[in-house]
């Protein structure tokens, strides 16, 4: 994926979720909190983004979270960090890599070596968990929340 197709899906899925959660002032009631840790083959997983994409039909909303250097992270709905509503979720979990940094006054040569400045980009975790269609984790949140809940991704 060049990086402006990355860009370009990054400002859709951006604008979906602001629509989709209109234009509210302070916060959504019954949001629980929602925290825990992303491991890949039992190591952290710092800057990964996740979704917790809802499975409850037009009652539900997603959220989302990003991991911290730890692989630490908190759900957010609307805002920063405020949690989720109870639900059933499909967990996509996506870290990119960085594209080639093609840098003032470097050659034709240079720039082709490094594939032409094509700036490609590459998820870092397996892809089976890049989407809902694809991801085979679930979490059911009730009313109490989770906390210090473990993501475990596998090859």
């Amino acid at each position: 994926m060049t990086r402006r197709a990355f860009f370009a899906l990054t400002l859709i899925l951006g604008a979906t979720l602001v629509l989709s959660t209109g234009c509210q002032k302070g916060g959504l009631s019954g949001l629980v909190p929602c925290s825990g840790v992303l491991l890949y083959n039992g190591e952290p997983v710092a800057d990964a983004q996740l979704m917790f994409a809802s499975q409850d039909g037009a009652s539900g909303r997603s959220a989302t979270a990003k991991t911290g250097p730890n692989g630490e992270f908190q759900a957010t709905t609307l805002n920063a960090n405020d949690g989720i509503l109870p639900g059933t979720y499909k967990i996509t979990a996506r870290k990119m890599s960085e594209g080639a940094a093609i840098e003032e006054g470097m050659s034709d040569a240079e720039v082709a070596a490094m594939g032409g400045g094509k700036d490609e980009m590459q998820d870092l975790l397996p892809l089976k968990y890049a989407a809902p269609a694809t991801t085979d984790l679930t979490v059911t949140v009730d009313k109490s929340g989770l906390k210090d809940y473990k993501i475990e991704l596998t090859d």
